[in-house]
């Protein structure tokens, strides 16, 4: 093992529920999330007419008689719900499973490697079968490799199964998606469940541990093994250490986590610079500035979420002052500015939904790949 296990988490990124009711305030009650500044969306989408948004929450209303509402959360919404909700994503799956007025649509459950585990170019490799034999085992159809480059450095993400399938295994470089340093491993391995599998999944996962339930799917559905040269059948050839090492590791892994929304360089100027700017500036005007920083330097206590920003943002000053004087809006363009809420787009080829990349390799489909005999395949 290369790192502590507390390192990795299991997170929930993605979450669409429709419920046999009209009110939208309804689902507003349901995430306790009176007190948050809902504003009405200039127009709904999937049938709907209306619809309430805040923090990549969206509550749809004004459909079609009997589609009644609709709660759709991204990944970022997923983070809102926790920050400014109840964040119990547990106790609506409860409530879900016990009441047939809720239908899941579509939950993404995703597992963060942040110790080490995965490779993502080994990954390429040996999806790619670039070695010339079979590297890894698969019930889908269809698995599919893209790469793509931002500022330089390639993002890698492979998909296994399709965004009509009812399970899909997506793998992608987080940290080159975010544009964090290099230096910094981020690989995510994530599961996005629809219809009857998502409500599987979260019925289960009332009472099971959620690790065992990630792991299941893991095992169940994809694979990457090593050829003994012994056994034709190649699903009981042995795993690849290092997948052997997630699925070991995936497994331990009891409770899922609530990062809520991540603190990043906008927060940190709208808090200095608008919010407290006028305390400071007192400050500064009655002790001057020397005293004034002296007295920060010796009472600022070490702080996880500012050690992160520093670390990020903190290496060319110079080029974040001159990114501060142009603008907010620079700090999209900044490493990390992906980080940012409501701001930052994914990178064609960065996880979530497959298209064509922008320069480098471009998509390939492999069909079949790795399918071993009589296993069956996932639904397309």
């Amino acid at each position: 093992m290369k790192n502590a296990i507390s390192e990795n988490v299991i997170l929930f990124d993605w979450l669409t529920v429709s419920c046999k009711e009209e009110d939208p305030w309804y689902w507003v009650t349901l995430l306790h999330m009176e007190d948050a500044a809902w504003s009405a969306m200039e127009k709904g989408r999937n049938g709907y007419r209306n619809g309430l948004y805040f923090g990549s929450i969206s509550i749809l209303y004004d459909g079609n008689p009997g589609m009644g509402i609709c709660l759709d959360m991204s990944g970022q919404g997923c983070r809102t719900f926790e920050e400014y909700g109840s964040g119990d994503f547990i106790a609506l799956f409860r409530l879900f499973s016990q009441d047939e007025r809720f239908h899941i649509t579509r939950l993404d459950v995703a597992f963060d490697d942040h110790s080490g585990i995965l490779d993502i170019r080994q990954l390429f490799y040996d999806t790619d079968d670039q070695g010339g034999g079979q590297q890894f085992v698969s019930k889908f159809r269809k698995s599919k490799i893209e790469k793509s480059f931002k500022d330089g450095r390639p993002g890698i993400s492979i998909y296994h199964g399709s965004e009509q399938s009812d399970i899909m295994i997506r793998i992608y470089d987080k940290a080159a998606e975010r544009g964090l340093p290099e230096t910094q491993h981020w690989v995510r391995v994530e599961l996005q469940l629809r219809r009857d599998r998502a409500s599987q999944f979260a019925f289960t996962a009332v009472s099971e541990p959620i690790g065992t339930l990630f792991r299941g799917v893991l095992v169940n559905y994809v694979r990457y093994v090593d050829d003994p040269g012994t056994d034709s059948n190649c699903w009981r050839w042995p795993m690849k250490s290092y997948w052997a090492e997630l699925i070991d590791q995936v497994g331990r892994i009891t409770l899922f986590v609530k990062p809520g929304v991540e603190y990043n360089i906008r927060q940190l100027d709208h808090y200095v610079f608008e919010q407290a700017v006028n305390a400071i500036g007192a400050s500064i005007d009655i002790y001057g500035a020397p005293f004034f920083m002296e007295q920060i330097q010796r009472k600022r206590s070490e702080n996880p979420k500012y050690r992160k920003l520093v670390e990020q943002y903190g290496k060319d000053k110079s080029k974040m002052r001159a990114a501060f004087r142009q603008g907010s809006d620079v700090h999209r363009e900044l490493p990390g500015g992906e980080l940012l809420p409501e701001a930052g787009e994914l990178c064609p080829g960065h996880g979530r939904t497959p298209g064509t990349a922008d320069t480098g390799l471009g998509a390939s489909e492999r069909g079949d790949s790795g399918q071993a005999a009589g296993a069956g395949t996932a639904e397309e």
